[in-house]
């Protein structure tokens, strides 16, 4: 399992020896930085979990788990996820505690185990702005301006720009699977995003809302 460093909100880190012994890493003993208490969906209700979608203020869509299912293709994706506070304890001894945003706080005990290397499986963000925000939206978008806000359960959200979400190079997902199997409740089940190359920070669980917009 991993190692526990604060209870509430949960916070762990993956042992070395785990991320040494395979490529991928188990889901059970991924690294876990929650910023409140685990959202309660339960299993049999997944299915019908909604995800809002939003070009501004107007909802253009809501689709269930089952629907969303139905209507893309799941893809396999690996990719590395690392919290921004990945070697936090190197970080206060390279730079020094003065203005140091992890001194004084339970960050100065992370080393380098806020990482794993997970095989997510899921839907191709890029495919579904395209198939659920209509043409006559996204013909008066200019892209280079524009973010998609990420809201999950628990009230926790961020942005990325639409950019790269749109890069299918880039592969963003949300993702439904990890290595195989539906995620844990602390890793975002049912749903989450998955940004591979961008901060764990920024890859948000248990997603409720997505909004494409301005910052």
């Amino acid at each position: 399992s991993s190692w526990r460093i604060v209870e509430m909100p949960y916070t762990s880190v993956t042992h070395c020896a785990f991320l040494a012994a395979s490529y991928l890493t188990p889901r059970d003993v991924l690294y876990v930085r929650n910023h409140g208490p685990v959202p309660a969906v339960a299993v049999e209700d997944a299915d019908d979990h909604t995800i809002h979608f939003c070009a501004g203020a107007e909802e253009v869509a809501a689709l269930s788990l089952a629907e969303l299912r139905n209507r893309f293709e799941t893809i396999q994706v690996p990719s590395i996820l690392q919290c921004a506070g990945n070697r936090a304890a190197d970080n206060l001894v390279a730079n020094g505690i003065e203005g140091n945003g992890f001194a004084a706080s339970d960050d100065e005990f992370i080393g380098l185990g806020m990482l794993g290397n997970i095989r997510w499986g899921g839907f191709r963000l890029s495919d579904l702005v395209q198939a659920l925000v209509p043409e006559s939206i996204r013909a008066r978008w200019n892209v280079g301006d524009l973010h998609v806000t990420f809201e999950g359960l628990d009230g926790y959200y961020t942005s990325t720009p639409l950019s790269h979400i749109m890069d299918q190079t880039t592969d963003c997902l949300l993702a439904i699977e990890m290595n195989g199997e539906p995620l844990s409740p602390d890793h975002g089940f049912p749903i989450r995003v998955v940004l591979p190359g961008i901060a764990g920070a920024r890859q948000v669980k248990w997603l409720s809302k997505i909004t494409v917009g301005p910052l």
